[in-house]
């Protein structure tokens, strides 16, 4: 055998095992992003029952169980119910529309600025959707003829605050940094294999 021979069949390896090496990280990115796919589908799921649950409270709790008046208390309690109702509902749509915007084929610069504005809108969403919950709150109060101050309604009104609170602290302080940083982990996973 020559020494050309032996040249020519080490180019052909070399080839062989660059070839080899570019198809099994493309494999391996394939496999990265199954799982933050996996977890956008989940998040996706999580937008349609936002969006579907409150017309369903609603349509089966709320318009049945009040009763139409005539006065400026009931239309306060309309309108201090609808505005918080209708702005969040609107964000939990635009949240929804932005989470069908990512795309997993783009690249992964495109792919981690998304997700962070994702995050971004989910925490802003969030906080305010909190701090309109009471004047919600208070509104179906109002049109259900529910006075806030009595003996009677203090426990529940309590309870309602307590869970609102407890409910506020866990998910600023653990659920939504834990979601999103899971998300950043994998999407940095699969920017390193890239990079390499």
């Amino acid at each position: 055998m020559e020494l050309d021979d032996l040249k020519l069949m080490w180019q052909n390896q070399e080839k062989q095992i660059a070839k080899n090496t570019k198809l099994n990280r493309e494999i391996l990115r394939h496999m990265l992003i199954k799982a933050p796919q996996r977890r956008m589908n989940k998040e996706k799921f999580s937008a349609i029952v936002n969006i579907a649950l409150p017309l369903i409270i609603i349509s089966v709790i709320l318009i049945p169980n009040i009763e139409l008046r005539n006065t400026f208390n009931f239309y306060l309690g309309v309108v201090a119910f609808a505005v918080p109702f209708i702005l969040t509902y609107t964000w939990s749509i635009q949240y929804f529309l932005t989470i069908n915007k990512i795309d997993f084929t783009n690249p992964i610069t495109t792919i981690k600025k998304r997700i962070k504005h994702l995050e971004r809108q989910k925490t802003k969403i969030t906080k305010l959707g909190f701090m309109l919950m009471p004047v919600a709150i208070t509104g179906i109060f109002i049109m259900g003829k529910i006075e806030l101050f009595t003996t009677h309604s203090l426990l529940p009104l309590g309870l309602i605050i307590l869970i609102m609170i407890i409910s506020g602290l866990y998910t600023f302080k653990i659920a939504l940094h834990k979601r999103f940083k899971a998300f950043r982990e994998e999407i940095e996973a699969i920017e390193n294999l890239e990079k390499e």
